[in-house]
């Protein structure tokens, strides 16, 4: 296993993003996201291999049966947990089965 270690030289918070200011309450999310998106400018490799995951969408066509499967890359994945009362729940809630409406 090879290890990789990135030096970010900041200086100050700003220096890491214009969005981060002093004395600010800045959320932990958004940090790493930063984070992420500072190192994947520099080596994105390193942040699709730690990171880096395959979100699949699976869309079956009610009336003709078609089926596909689109492919997504996916570095987080941002869940409503509003309502929810268990990380199973909320996971349930993502991997629901939809109809989508005619457009």
């Amino acid at each position: 296993m090879v290890l990789f270690f990135v030096v970010l030289n900041v200086v100050k918070i700003s220096d890491f993003s214009s969005g981060f200011h002093k004395y600010q309450q800045e959320d932990a999310h958004e940090f790493l996201q930063c984070f992420l998106n500072r190192i994947e400018n520099r080596c994105s490799d390193i942040v699709q291999q730690v990171f880096g995951v395959q979100l699949v969408r699976k869309l079956c066509c009610c009336n003709c049966g078609h089926y596909s499967k689109i492919y997504e890359p996916l570095i987080d994945v941002n869940l409503e947990i509003k309502d929810a009362d268990s990380l199973h729940s909320v996971l349930e809630s993502f991997t629901r089965v939809e109809k989508l409406d005619d457009p």
